[in-house]
């Protein structure tokens, strides 16, 4: 039997359950685990003076009172910006996390994490800082590292041959074969599933994460074979037909900003939670 049909389903918290909280915030995470969700995706960059914060995009202008960039502010002052009345008013105040926090907060859950670390081309020096705030947390067997450069995910391999590796893909099946920049790297844009499956085999990867919309039974059938773990990405809102086709072919997680809809989902399907 494939190992992946063994495992329960990753039900993974995009951002904290970020459909309904401001997202990469501790009250997105909280509320998530509160709920049960004992998978969480969060995205982390550098600061000023080379702190790791939780945020997604590069700027702090979307989920955030500020402007500019996060690398030009430093911790204090990043911690000052309030990251929470952009979603809604009645979360005025929330704060900007630092990774340590995070990981206090899942380890007191018991809790497992993917973390995407963004830009290590221009700040590889990320890289090392986050897999030394895991170890230090006492959370390696709780974390994967994901992300959409391939040269990241191989200095990550480089520094630790143990820890899980999640590899943000693209694919299009009508695409030439093209470069598109991602996270200030160049990131591949897959039309062959024996192109995607051996450079997941070559960069020892544990799991593979292509978009939703792009996913098919062959793609999913071809990695398990050769036991890696299929989890899409892509999720927002949830669309019945097109998780419950999903579900379906197989994947063994997603990340989803409604977690809630998806083990609706999952229950209505009888999938291992």
């Amino acid at each position: 039997m494939n190992e992946s049909t063994t495992k329960s389903f990753m039900n993974i918290a995009h951002r904290g359950a970020s459909g309904h909280y401001p997202e990469n915030t501790m009250l997105a995470f909280r509320k998530a685990l509160e709920k049960g969700f004992n998978w969480i995706e969060c995205d982390v960059r550098l600061t000023a003076d080379q702190q790791v914060v939780v945020i997604h995009d590069r700027l702090v202008d979307r989920t955030t009172n500020a402007t500019g960039e996060v690398s030009s502010f430093t911790l204090t002052e990043i911690k000052e910006l309030d990251a929470g009345s952009w979603f809604a008013e009645e979360w005025a105040g929330e704060q900007i996390p630092t990774l340590e926090e995070l990981l206090v907060l899942m380890e007191k859950h018991h809790a497992r994490l993917v973390i995407e670390i963004k830009d290590g081309i221009n700040f590889p020096e990320i890289i090392e800082k986050v897999l030394t705030i895991v170890d230090a947390a006492g959370m390696k067997e709780a974390v994967s590292i994901s992300s959409f450069n391939w040269e990241v995910l191989e200095q990550v391999r480089k520094l630790d041959p143990e820890i899980s590796l999640s590899a943000l893909v693209l694919f299009d099946p009508k695409a030439e074969e093209q470069y598109v920049l991602r996270d200030s790297g160049k990131t591949r844009v897959y039309n062959s599933v024996d192109d995607l499956l051996q450079d997941c085999l070559d960069r020892q990867v544990d799991i593979v994460c292509p978009p939703a919309d792009e996913t098919t039974s062959e793609m999913v059938d071809r990695l398990h074979q050769h036991d890696l773990l299929v989890r899409v990405w892509g999720l927002k809102r949830l669309n019945d037909k097109e998780i419950e086709d999903l579900l379906r072919m197989g994947i063994d997680g997603a990340t989803a900003d409604y977690p809630d809809q998806l083990e609706e989902k999952l229950r209505e399907m009888k999938i291992r939670l």
